[in-house]
Order: structure tokens, then sequence, then C-alpha cells
């Protein structure tokens, strides 16, 4: 597995994600906005439990960058990057000038 930098549209899809993360927990209800911090995760635990049912690949993505963005903010010195594998490519947070990634 390699790791690489943010290409310009891997940004606009990280954003487009956690727009749409924005607008699951508008759409709960309850007046909670999401801030890219800890207090988020309650907030977020709340929106998977409300939502039992299979979610769609887009709400699973939406999610899982909202939380990762939670991670950036408490965790000084970490980054989003790529991490290419042989048949995938995803995203990761990993450390700034290392090869550790979450």
């Amino acid at each position: 597995m390699r790791l690489f930098h943010l290409e310009p549209s891997d940004t606009q899809q990280l954003a487009q994600w956690l727009q749409q993360a924005d607008a699951l927990v508008l759409a709960q209800g309850g007046g909670d906005v999401l801030s890219g911090t800890l207090q988020d995760l309650p907030i977020l635990q709340n929106l998977i439990a409300q939502h039992p049912a299979a979610p769609t690949p887009e709400q699973l993505h939406a999610v899982s960058a909202a939380l990762g963005r939670v991670l950036l903010h408490e965790q000084a010195g970490s980054e989003w990057a790529i991490v290419q594998g042989v048949h995938q490519r995803g995203y990761a947070i990993r450390r700034m000038g290392t090869l550790h990634w979450v």
C-alpha cells in the first residue's frame, strides 16, 4: 500500500460527503449542527442509531468523513491522505511526514 496527497477531486469528494453528513444531521431534527469537534460524536452516534436499516454507500461515506474530521481536529499534525492498494483506493488520516495512517 502507498500513501498519496489528496488531489483536487479528492478534496471535492470529501467536501461533498461532509455536506451530506451535515444534511443528514439537519434532516434528523433537534437543531444539531456538526462542528468537526468531539461534540460531534454523540450527534453522529444518534444519527447512526436512528437509521438502523442498511445505509446507502454515500451515507456511509458521509458519516465516515464526519468522523474523520473529528479525528483530524483532535490529532494535531494529521492530514487526509489517499491509500492506494492493488485493488482499492481510499481515504485515510495520516500523521504528517510519516507513513502511519488510520
